[in-house]
């Protein structure tokens, strides 16, 4: 400001002076260094739409896949605290990982599958979709999901194109655009942050409790889960959603 404009500020100061202006004081928000955003619209607008008119006419279904690995470490979050008081945690520093695989239909997001695995590879994804094939039999599956080695890995795509499964790529560096991003989200504000697990063992079943019983959280998620999207240039875009 005294550079600029010639007039100096104590802190304060400068602090009423940008509330008054309309500025908040929080955090920056990062987003992939290499995403294009003109990609990711095209994707959203054209893409995408194609493949909700096949879902509406009933011949098909679309699921968001991606995987997730939780540590056994306790995350702290902000929290409605006394002013004045502190609210103390117990904490751990496990380094034991849930490797999970899973899929969300995107038009009712509490149907879920998913795989615990060792790894979340090319077997653990191949796994997924027999799963999808059972629950979801005469209709094509579209499986949206980003660009993982595994993902696109041969034996995987070979054998999909025998099945009813067809691999739908998100523009690269587009996790923004992943609705299961959202759910992963929404698992670590409800059993995972400020919570104190001490041993793996009850850290895993709480995570599979949260998986296993999704549907208890149906209208939490349809609220979440929407498929209204911002691309990294800031392009708004709403795509109807089946809510039945």
């Amino acid at each position: 400001m005294k550079e600029q404009f010639g007039m100096d500020y104590t802190v304060a100061g400068m602090t009423d002076l940008l509330k008054r202006l309309g500025f908040v004081y929080k955090k920056s928000k990062s987003v992939p260094a290499k995403a294009e955003g003109e990609a990711q619209q095209a994707f959203l607008e054209e893409t995408v739409p194609e493949i909700l008119e096949e879902v509406d006419a009933g011949n098909a279904v679309v699921y968001y896949a991606d995987g997730c690995h939780p540590t056994h470490n306790t995350k702290t979050s902000r929290e409605w605290i006394r002013k004045g008081q502190d609210f103390e945690i117990d904490c751990n520093s496990g380094r034991k990982r849930v490797n999970i695989n899973a899929a969300i239909n995107g038009m009712k997001p509490e149907h879920l599958v998913y795989d615990i695995t060792d790894s979340v590879n090319a077997q653990s994804t191949q796994r997924l979709c027999r799963q999808l094939l059972r629950k979801h039999p005469g209709k094509t599956i579209y499986l949206i999901c980003d660009n993982a080695r595994y993902n696109r890995n041969k034996m995987l795509t070979e054998w999909a194109k025998e099945q009813r499964i067809e691999f739908v790529y998100l523009p690269t560096y587009s996790p923004n655009l992943n609705l299961i991003e959202r759910l992963w989200h929404f698992m670590r504000v409800k059993i995972l942050n400020s919570t104190y697990y001490e041993k793996h063992d009850e850290f895993k079943s709480a995570i599979l409790s949260f998986l296993g019983n999704i549907k208890q959280y149906k209208s939490e998620l349809r609220s979440l889960l929407t498929m209204n999207y911002r691309t990294v240039n800031g392009v708004s875009v709403h795509l109807s959603q089946t809510t039945s």
